[in-house]
């Protein structure tokens, strides 16, 4: 839903800004294999707020190179 479409959005835009790491979008791609694959909840937990804590990462930086 909304969550996935924020984060895609998010990197999108650090993409085309040139501000996005391999390592950025790596996180999203194995959480979501994790999800259709053996769906094991803390694993894919512990996966997802990694991914939200290296998007919060990629937000701050993008913003400061911004402004």
């Amino acid at each position: 839903g909304g969550a996935v479409e924020i984060t895609a959005g998010v990197q999108a835009i650090a993409v085309a800004l040139g501000r996005a790491r391999p390592g950025d979008v790596v996180l999203r791609i194995v959480h979501s294999l994790i999800q259709c694959t053996v769906n094991i909840v803390m694993l894919r937990f512990t996966v997802f707020t990694l991914s939200t804590i290296a998007l919060a990462v990629l937000a701050l930086r993008t913003a400061a190179a911004l402004f």
